[in-house]
């Protein structure tokens, strides 16, 4: 039986909620959160003017962590992915009019908790900008934090200054204790499109075998990256156990957006829908599909692909 790592202890993250009230109407679909990655950055540094280059470093190693200077975590770990990550209020194509409200859930890791006001501040200056070119424009009227009861707690207002406000620190392992299953089987849902690069190509009708490994190196990369911690030293043993996972029922298929970025008509897409999991070795794994629930996987991961929920 492979114990969970002790070090799940060491990790904190923030949930935030923001509530965007929409000025203009505007069309929201998969390719408009994905593209939030340049909105975002822009937003921030016209925020950041007259900062100092500590401040202007901090924001951007937010997008764009530095790599490691260890040779070997170079080898072991993925390319660092950003220290946070947006959830799609919804996933299919709908337009927001004026007045409506939505709710955009941000989740910052280690490191990335240090960034929380200038994350806040870019997507509130982001607002009047507009989310597609000059159109769905929001105000922010409210930021949530969520607390460890899952209650949400409102830590800023839009008439008050912005100023520091304090976020709820949770912690990994409480998370994973109260969001595994009680039961010897667990459905494990893709809940927005997954886009898994094999040879540059994506998996379009994966086994649990193929999946497991994207979320393992999905886990111990951005524990690595913004927590310091090294979780696995030698992912045998659970690649091991995940071959020993049955699953007992599937319902996967292939959702596909398109991206009008930069006047292109490019099809994408990823998987959606459920495997339900059992076998005697799914408990040495859970952690890493609890912890893989809240960073997400494959491509995109960041700003709201790949997104898991565990049942």
């Amino acid at each position: 039986m492979l114990p969970r790592p002790e070090t799940l202890s060491q990790v904190d993250f923030v949930r935030l909620r923001f509530v965007l009230d929409f000025i203009s109407p505007c069309l929201l679909n998969p390719a408009v959160w994905l593209g939030l990655r340049q909105r975002l950055r822009l937003a921030g540094r016209q925020t950041l003017e007259g900062h100092s280059k500590d401040d202007l470093s901090r924001w951007n190693c937010l997008f764009q962590p530095l790599l490691s200077n260890d040779p070997v975590a170079l080898r072991k770990f993925q390319k660092p992915a950003p220290a946070f990550v947006l959830q799609w209020p919804f996933v299919q194509e709908r337009v927001v009019d004026i007045g409506e409200r939505v709710e955009l859930e941000v989740l910052l890791l280690g490191t990335g908790i240090s960034s929380v006001y200038d994350f806040s501040r870019s997507l509130i200056h982001l607002g009047p900008l507009g989310l597609v070119d000059g159109n769905g424009t929001y105000e922010v009227t409210e930021i949530q934090s969520v607390a460890a009861d899952l209650s949400s707690q409102t830590v800023w207002r839009k008439e008050n200054l912005f100023d520091v406000f304090s976020p709820n620190i949770l912690t990994l392992d409480w998370w994973i204790d109260t969001h595994l299953p009680t039961y010897d089987n667990l459905t494990l849902e893709f809940a927005t499109p997954t886009r898994l690069l094999v040879g540059g190509k994506p998996l379009r009708r994966p086994s649990f075998k193929q999946v497991f490994p994207f979320l393992l190196r999905r886990v111990t990369s951005m524990l690595h990256a913004h927590c310091g911690i090294e979780v696995v030293d030698d992912p045998a043993p659970l690649l091991a156990a995940a071959e020993g996972v049955d699953v007992v029922a599937k319902a996967l298929r292939w959702y596909d957006w398109r991206s009008f970025s930069a006047g292109q008509n490019q099809a994408l897409g990823g998987i959606v829908g459920q495997m339900t999991l059992a076998g005697p070795t799914l408990e040495e794994i859970d952690w890493v599909l609890a912890t893989a629930a809240l960073f997400g996987t494959g491509k995109g991961a960041a700003y709201g692909a790949g997104q898991l929920r565990l049942d």
